[in-house]
């Protein structure tokens, strides 16, 4: 705007109000830039001049700006207002641009005590899908059943762009007027209204629908189906009536989306009648369909005081079941079912003995490990194996010295798994009395299992309290202790005390010495450079190689020192 323009209104300010109205009213009639014509118009406002419809009227007719007319509408309504808002009614079926007739669309909707039912209907009908949403918007917050049915028409589009408003507003007219209204919507051969119906029914939320939810959870249509059974389960979930035959019935279905939808839909509900038909899936071959059903029976069965028919299951033939059952049991925290799932540790079947591990994991608390103690007894090797592994995996500050002393009395059991796996746990503490027990354990056995048992977890442990007792066995008699150890020597990295390792250099097993060279080079500390350019003199030619990688290693100018 040009400083004369600024000028020019403000001299509309010092002005008497009619006077001033009929100067502005010409720039609007005579060519003016669309800005200043805005200006005008806002001045109008301000003034709250009401004696010029005519003129005003007239001068939006002739207007071609759209920011122009849109300063216009804000004029007519809220200064003329029942007169404008007719006026503007009437301009916007022949209006070409979609901002100005939103616009009027806004406007209309801002009016109060009329609700233009006829004016919104009318624009639902508009191309444009932000003034859709305002006229469904508006219409919904009417509460009038009259706006239903056209409502309803626009669900047989299925646009995803507006479908929540949509719904929004025709379960509010539905919640005002009752679930009755609907009805006779759900005979149409559309399959966008039925399939959005239980969705409404859902947003109304009342009970005097289940039964048209009943009927609508039998029809043709999976997605109309699937809709209806989720309403039903959140519907029925807080009501007296529970009544699940229908959902039962369909339960058989060889749609697996309607099948799912029901399970999830009987586990929400909580009637306990479903127990039996639910039990019944889980050896249904669908994995999902068995996940889901385990899921719907743990709610079911929560506060349940006996789970004797879960735990019947557990002796099935059937694999599939008896696996759908122990996940059961564990995610039901079952204490009573303890002593089936150890049992079931020594199934012949990898799966079933995954999961009862699992679910025992889920059952047993840190402080209640009687039973599994008790297992590492077990004349079955799998249940001691997958006991040492629940022990392991329960330990904790309070209870780990009581859980390593079990866990390394299987360093002596009579089968190599067992032994395997107490290793590998064992291995994975970093607690110094586990090497002082290891000790023990060597000094008072002769049995080759166990000590070598004993040494393949030194040779795990590392540090240097381990390479202390390992080098202890550098020339023992059994062949694997020894190259077990000279293994673990040659792998050793980080020590702050190599002096053992450099000692090892002058044994007179050329193995030994090769392990303790290949060790310092990994090392890499310049202190043993002095006692490995000593070892150059080998006549060894593979000591020689080993000495001279090692020397590249830890200083690869280690020529200059000579």
């Amino acid at each position: 705007m040009s400083f004369n323009d600024e000028i020019l209104f403000e001299k509309f300010n010092c002005m008497e109000p009619e006077k001033a109205s009929e100067l502005i009213l010409s720039i609007l009639l005579t060519s003016n830039p669309p800005k200043r014509r805005e200006r005008a118009i806002k001045k109008l406002i301000e003034i709250e001049d009401d004696g010029h419809y005519q003129e005003i009227k007239s001068a939006y007719l002739n207007e071609t700006h759209s920011s122009v007319k849109i300063s216009f509408i804000e004029l007519l309504s809220n200064i003329y207002h029942i007169q404008g808002i007719e006026f503007l009614k009437t301009q916007y079926k022949t209006e070409k641009d979609w901002k100005v007739r939103k616009q009027i669309v806004k406007a209309v909707q801002n009016v109060s005590n009329s609700h233009h039912l006829d004016f919104f209907v009318e624009s639902l009908k508009d191309a444009n899908q932000k003034i859709k949403k305002i006229s469904i918007f508006h219409l919904g917050s009417t509460k009038d059943p009259r706006a239903l049915e056209p409502l309803i028409e626009l669900l047989k589009y299925g646009n995803k762009k507006y479908k929540t408003v949509l719904i929004d507003a025709i379960s509010g007219i539905i919640k005002n007027s009752g679930v009755e209204l609907l009805e006779g919507y759900a005979e149409t051969g559309n399959f966008h209204i039925r399939r959005n119906i239980p969705l409404i029914l859902k947003k109304v939320g009342s009970p005097s629908s289940i039964d048209f939810l009943k009927d609508l959870a039998k029809d043709s249509d999976p997605l109309t189906q699937i809709n209806s059974i989720n309403t039903l389960a959140r519907i029925l979930k807080s009501a007296k009536d529970t009544n699940i035959d229908i959902l039962v019935q369909e339960l058989t279905t060889e749609n697996s989306n309607v099948k799912h939808a029901i399970i999830r839909a009987l586990g929400i509900i909580g009637n306990k009648q479903a127990t039996y038909p639910l039990l019944k899936l889980l050896k249904y071959k669908n994995p999902r369909t068995r996940n889901l059903t385990v899921k719907a029976l743990a709610k079911l069965l929560k506060n349940s005081t006996s789970y004797k028919r879960v735990q019947n299951l557990i002796r099935s033939r059937n694999i599939i079941e008896r696996q759908a059952a122990i996940k059961l049991l564990g995610m039901l925290n079952d204490e009573d079912s303890i002593d089936l799932l150890l049992n079931s540790l020594n199934s012949q079947n990898a799966k079933i003995r995954r999961d009862s591990y699992r679910a025992l994991l889920k059952i047993i608390e840190g402080d209640s490990l009687e039973k599994i103690v008790q297992g590492l007894s077990s004349k079955k090797w799998q249940i001691r194996k997958w006991c040492a592994k629940i022990l392991f995996k329960k330990m904790s500050d309070n209870n780990q010295d009581a859980l390593i002393t079990h866990l390394l009395s299987l360093l002596e059991d009579p089968k190599s798994n067992v032994r395997r796996k107490a290793v590998n746990l064992l291995s994975k503490l970093n607690n110094p009395a586990i090497v002082e027990r290891v000790r023990d354990i060597l000094e008072r056995t002769s049995n080759w299992k166990i000590r070598r048992s004993c040494i393949r977890l030194l040779t795990k442990k590392g540090g240097e309290e381990t390479l202390k007792l390992l080098l202890e066995f550098t020339d023992d008699e059994d062949f694997y202790i020894r190259n077990w150890v000279l293994q673990a020597i040659g792998r050793l990295k980080d020590l702050e005390n190599i002096e053992p390792i450099i000692a090892l250099l002058e044994a007179e097993d050329e193995r030994i010495k090769l392990s303790a060279i290949e060790s310092l080079g990994k090392i890499g500390d310049k202190r043993a450079l002095s006692s490995l350019i000593g070892q150059m003199g080998e006549t060894n030619w593979e000591i020689r190689k080993a000495v001279e990688n090692a020397l590249d290693k830890i200083d690869p100018s280690w020529m200059d020192v000579l």
